[in-house]
């Protein structure tokens, strides 16, 4: 008999894996399942409440536990609720993998050790499948369609963030992290402020790496040149406003910042991670950790006549991003690992 109800389990998390879920959550319920969401307040709307915190450990286990009795398929997203379900005894067990913990991280046991306690395990890109090796045995770009808009005129962004509205702007959206490479960003900056004086950077984002990202920009002269804005909820306005968009990250699974920049009619140029390659042209791409031919292709968008025209074709290559036939591979899985 094919599954029926399903138990979603998510730890601590924001963006991306938080729209996963709940765009997960409400395309399986529209297709007959019975979903129940165990996780922390904010990350979704739980129908199980966890807090993920040590003292709180008997009472999150004892609650997965009944939830996980009533349901025929227990899917986790990321490793501490992974490892949360694992204990709960929670099975069939489907782990979904969004990040991949660095290699010298004291976590990147617990990431390889995992997978041997699910009966599936999902990568959210090839990168992260290649991470995780051969236990990730399918594929799954997560199931969303960005959908974002611009709520403000182009010059009135420019305008609050200082930018003159002719100058070149480029922005980075990105959690401060080294795993989104700010430094390969800010040598971009410095290529293309060469041979582009009046060129100006925005990142948006925040995390542990700020100070570092800030001292970085004094240290390469760049306090004129480039704003830190911070979180800011209007990062598609921002986006928008921009002449590139401009993805540094050493790995990726995603990024769907590439698609919200196609929406937004911006062009993005973007390191060889993720499925950034389903969307960009070859010649928007670069290797990690390669400043220099990042921004050579910065230069050629902003050199070309027409560079709409590269939002325009990453736009018309984004279909693989539809949630239907992404929901049918997780149900695909689903069925798997209930026969």
């Amino acid at each position: 008999m094919p599954p029926s109800s399903v138990l979603m389990v998510a730890g601590p998390s924001t963006g991306g894996i938080r729209r996963h879920v709940l765009l997960l959550r409400d395309e399986l319920r529209s297709r007959g399942f019975d979903v129940t969401v165990a996780s922390p307040v904010g990350v979704a709307e739980p129908d199980v409440l966890l807090s993920f915190r040590p003292g709180a450990l008997p009472r999150d286990l004892g609650a997965l536990a009944r939830a996980a009795a009533r349901a025929d398929v227990v899917h986790a997203h990321g490793l501490k609720a992974g490892w949360l379900a694992v204990l709960a005894r929670a099975r069939p067990l489907v782990l979904t993998v969004h990040n991949v913990v660095p290699a010298g991280s004291p976590l990147a046991f617990l990431q390889r050790a995992l997978p041997r306690f699910c009966s599936h395990v999902i990568a959210t890109a090839g990168d992260v499948a290649r991470a995780m090796g051969a236990r990730a045995t399918t594929t799954v770009i997560p199931a969303a369609r960005p959908g974002v808009r611009a709520s403000r005129p182009r010059a009135e962004v420019r305008s609050a963030l200082g930018i003159d509205p002719a100058a070149p702007m480029l922005v980075c959206v990105a959690r401060l992290h080294p795993q989104k490479d700010l430094t390969t960003f800010l040598g971009v900056v410095s290529k293309v402020h060469e041979a582009e004086e009046d060129v100006r950077a925005v990142i948006v984002g925040e995390g542990p790496a700020e100070r570092d990202v800030r001292a970085e920009i004094r240290q390469r002269g760049l306090g004129e040149v480039v704003a830190m804005a911070g979180r800011r909820d209007d990062a598609p306005d921002v986006i928008a406003a921009a002449d590139v968009l401009v993805v540094s990250s050493r790995w990726e699974s995603g990024p769907f910042v590439l698609a919200e920049a196609a929406e937004l009619g911006t062009p993005a140029v973007s390191t060889r991670v993720g499925w950034a390659e389903r969307l960009l042209p070859d010649e928007l791409l670069a290797p990690a950790g390669d400043p220099r031919a990042l921004a050579e292709a910065v230069v050629t968008v902003l050199a070309d006549p027409d560079p709409a025209r590269f939002a325009k074709e990453s736009l018309a290559r984004a279909s693989f991003l539809d949630t239907s036939p992404l929901v049918d591979d997780v149900v695909e899985v689903y069925r798997a690992v209930t026969r």
